[in-house]
């Protein structure tokens, strides 16, 4: 199953809106921003910014790069730096007279903080999907694939816990066709194995 294909068919809108306002926004401050504009925070959401552009460089992101910072990996890497910039933005000081100042710093502040929160939700979001993905995976190479291609009645056990993955993947809105696509990975059909 192909993840960014998943985040495709759920978020797609959302991620275009987020990049959108990203790539077009007004910046604030020195640090807030993709780039930085002078070098001493103007502000309490400034030094946020600035620890938030550190927190990504330490996993390898940068604000300046469009297309990985809102792919799943980026957006996989990036939630703890996003949630930490997002609740601490809510109640962080604003300069408003300052010539880095955003023309509507209250705007501004709103906009990053549903962007941000709006990122950390997808992306862990995209972490549960990828885990239980792989879970799904260890547990069909760990044996249970050849339990159900074997010609002998397939433990209870084994039937359970393959139902219980499909599950659990579907609560994540992976759909059965995606959860089938990576049993059959494993040459396992769900509908002809009496799985489904």
């Amino acid at each position: 199953m192909d993840l960014t294909e998943w985040m495709q068919q759920h978020y797609g809108a959302t991620v275009a809106d987020l990049s959108g306002w990203w790539a077009n926004q007004t910046r604030h401050g020195c640090f807030c921003g993709a780039g930085t504009r002078c070098q001493e925070a103007i502000d309490g959401l400034d030094r946020l910014c600035a620890a938030h552009d550190d927190a990504y460089r330490a996993v390898g992101v940068s604000g300046d790069d469009l297309a990985f910072m809102f792919s799943c990996e980026g957006l996989m890497l990036t939630v703890e730096a996003d949630t930490a910039l997002a609740t601490g933005a809510e109640s962080a000081d604003l300069k408003a007279d300052d010539p880095h100042s955003a023309p509507d710093v209250e705007d501004y502040r709103r906009n990053l903080v549903w962007l941000f929160s709006t990122r950390a939700t997808i992306g862990a979001t995209l972490r549960r999907v990828r885990d239980a993905i792989e879970g799904f995976r260890k547990f069909l190479a760990d044996g249970a694939s050849q339990w159900i291609l074997a010609d002998a009645a397939t433990p209870e056990s084994v039937v359970t816990g393959f139902r219980q993955h499909v599950a659990y993947l579907e609560s994540l809105g992976v759909g059965s066709e995606q959860a089938a696509g990576v049993a059959q990975e494993f040459g396992v059909d769900p509908a002809s194995s009496g799985l489904a």
